[in-house]
């Protein structure tokens, strides 16, 4: 056995493999140069270009050829369609021999179609498609005392003062603030509250009623 004939036989044992590894929608081709007019000896996922073993070299790789590689061209890589208007990202590895004349090459023809759709899929949920939507900084907490207890903490700074120096039309403010944010919804929250403004839990529950009575009457 000649030694074109040995590294082809080494390749095509690898092939099946890869083409588990890299998937469907990958064809892995191995190409001998010395026919370019039957170049394909073995194809795997021939899918993408459908074609089979005994088909020619594509036009692009055949120019290639013609023009001649460079000493230290190794593969060539480019983007190009199918008939059926695939989209396809080919990367040809070339094989040489002792003498380092290339022999052949290693097409491996990825079907971008999926990954297109894909993309567009992620673009169509990252996208705001001219709606107004809000830009907020949320808080993804384990436990939902801790995000209480920021909440309060930011509330009852809003005023700039310390807690002692608060009025009480500044307390309302801050509860009703709280209020508005659902706070009180969570069960222990006036009991937190209460302390951190000083207060005891009956005097948030008084300005909880006078906040929703006002409210009542506006």
């Amino acid at each position: 056995m000649g030694e074109k004939e040995l590294l082809f036989r080494n390749i095509q044992t690898l092939m099946e493999t890869l083409g588990r590894l890299l998937g469907e929608d990958c064809e892995v081709v191995l190409h001998d140069f010395d026919h370019p007019e039957r170049s394909i000896v073995a194809i795997i996922n021939n899918r993408v270009t459908n074609r089979q073993v005994g088909d020619p070299i594509s036009e692009y790789a055949w120019k290639v050829l013609r023009r001649g590689l460079e000493e230290n061209e190794h593969a060539i890589v480019y983007r190009t369609y199918t008939k059926e208007g695939k989209r396809i990202r080919s990367t040809n590895v070339f094989l040489r021999d002792a003498g380092d004349r290339v022999v052949g090459c290693v097409s491996f023809n990825q079907d971008l179609s999926r990954l297109e759709w894909i993309r567009g899929w992620v673009d169509s949920f990252l996208r705001d498609d001219g709606d107004s939507v809000d830009e907020v900084a949320d808080e993804f907490a384990h436990d939902v005392m801790a995000i209480l207890n920021k909440m309060v903490e930011q509330t009852i700074a809003g005023p700039g003062k310390e807690i002692h120096r608060l009025t009480k039309d500044e307390k309302l403010m801050i509860i009703e603030e709280l209020d508005e944010k659902g706070a009180f919804l969570i069960k222990g929250a006036v009991d937190l509250i209460a302390s951190q403004l000083g207060v005891s839990r009956y005097t948030i529950y008084n300005y909880l009623d006078e906040i929703r009575a006002k409210n009542r009457m506006m």
